[in-house]
C-alpha cells in the first residue's frame, strides 16, 4: 500500500506541474466510520482519523476537477450493538484503506477567492469515482464512487478551508471481513451474515489548500 500512495504522490506532482495555472494543493484532515453488516445506521460509529491529500483544478468558479488520495483505518464490533443476534455473534474486524481517484466539483455560487470581497464562500458538491485499496490478497481493489457535500471559504486570495461530509459506496462486500451472505456457523447452525447490501463508508472533516499558481489571463466572462 506504501508503494501505490508513493506512486499517487508522483502522479498528483505530475498532475499539479501539466495544470499549472489555476491549480490548488490541499490536505484533508477527519474523522471516518464504516457502515455495513456490523453498523446498518449509526453515523461516526468506532471513527478513525483519516488524512488525504488533494489536487484540484478551477475550470472557472462553479466548476473543478478534484484529484484525490485517502488513507484510514476501518473498525466494527458487534459488542457495541445491543441486539441478541450481534452479541452472540460478537465479531470486530479492523481494515486499512486507501482510495485513489478524481471527481467533480460544482460551487452553488460564484466561488472566486480573487474577488473574495464578493465571491468568498460557497455550498457545493462532488461526484466521483475512486480505487480502492484494502490489504486483502485476493481482492486488494474494488471501485467506491463518493457522493460529497461541504462548504468551502477563502480565508485569503490564495487560501481556501473547506469542511465536507463524504459517504462512498463500494462494490465491496469484504470491508468488515464477513465475506459469506449465507454462512452459517458452527455448531450452532445459525446464520453468521444477512446483510446482501455492499459495504459503505465515510469522511467527514476540514480541508485546507493553497493556490501554488494563479491564472494570470482571467476571462471575465465566468464571473458573469
Amino acid at each position: 500500500m506504501k508503494k501505490i500512495f508513493l506512486t499517487f504522490f508522483l502522479f498528483l506532482s505530475a498532475i499539479t506541474i501539466t495544470f499549472a495555472q489555476d491549480g490548488n494543493l490541499g490536505l484533508f484532515l477527519g474523522a471516518s466510520y464504516y457502515n455495513g453488516e456490523i453498523n446498518p445506521d449509526k453515523i461516526l460509529f468506532m471513527p478513525s482519523p483519516v488524512i488525504g491529500l488533494f489536487y484540484r483544478h478551477n475550470f472557472n468558479n462553479r466548476w473543478a476537477l478534484r484529484i484525490e488520495g485517502n488513507y484510514t483505518t476501518l473498525r466494527g464490533s458487534d459488542s457495541k450493538y445491543n441486539n441478541a443476534y450481534q452479541q452472540w455473534r460478537n465479531y470486530n474486524f479492523t481494515t486499512r484503506l486507501g482510495d485513489l481517484g478524481a471527481g467533480m466539483e460544482f460551487n452553488f455560487l460564484k466561488y472566486n477567492k480573487h474577488k473574495y470581497s464578493e465571491f468568498y464562500f460557497s455550498p457545493y458538491v462532488f461526484l466521483g469515482t475512486m480505487i480502492l485499496v484494502i490489504p486483502d490478497p485476493k481482492y486488494p481493489f474494488e471501485f467506491s464512487f463518493p457522493a460529497a457535500v461541504g462548504f468551502k471559504y477563502a480565508l485569503t486570495k490564495k487560501t481556501t478551508i473547506a469542511i465536507e461530509w463524504s459517504y462512498r459506496w463500494t462494490y465491496s462486500d469484504r470491508l468488515d471481513g464477513i465475506k459469506e451472505d449465507n454462512f452459517y456457523h458452527k455448531p450452532y447452525r445459525m446464520q453468521y451474515s444477512y446483510n446482501p447490501d455492499n459495504d459503505w463508508y465515510s469522511f467527514i472533516g476540514v480541508s485546507i489548500s493553497y493556490e501554488l499558481f494563479k491564472n494570470t489571463q482571467e476571462c471575465p466572462a465566468i464571473f458573469q
